[in-house]
């Protein structure tokens, strides 16, 4: 039976690699260059700049001490002890969980949030914490 357990695994720099139950992928927006020659009606476009937008990822757990590793990471990058940035991998498994579907190569990320999980005795899955991304850049393979 499928299970959303473990369909999302991460892999960042020196960190354990972990799983989330949700998480949301990142994307790219693009903002184009306008030019208006003449008395030409509608502008001529081209490649301007782009921005990604924030990856939020929820309800994350993992073996190794990843909690309090991204934890100290996050409050020595706040501080400025740390300036290194974060690359990795965010790996989409399939609906059994075996196989990687969609696989996207994060670069130069910057921690914007991070907290631990709020703990219920109603909860039938485990997770440690969520947070969230900004990545510089990324692509798809």
């Amino acid at each position: 039976m499928p299970s959303s357990e473990n369909r999302y695994i991460f892999e960042l720099d020196n960190f354990p690699s972990f799983a989330a139950l949700e998480a949301t992928p990142p994307k790219k927006k693009h903002t184009a260059f306008k030019h208006h020659p003449g008395n030409q009606p509608n502008p001529d476009l081209g490649r301007g700049n782009f921005e990604c937008e924030e990856m939020t990822v929820k309800h994350a757990h993992g073996v190794g001490g990843v909690l309090g590793a991204l934890s100290r990471y996050y409050d020595l990058y706040l501080s400025g002890v740390i300036t290194d940035k974060l690359n990795g991998r965010f790996i989409v498994m399939d609906e059994a969980g075996l196989f990687p579907e969609t696989i996207y190569e994060l670069q130069d990320c910057v921690m914007t949030n991070f907290g631990a999980e709020q703990h219920t005795g109603t909860g039938t899955n485990i997770s440690q914490f969520s947070f969230s991304l900004l990545p510089t850049d990324f692509r798809t393979v």
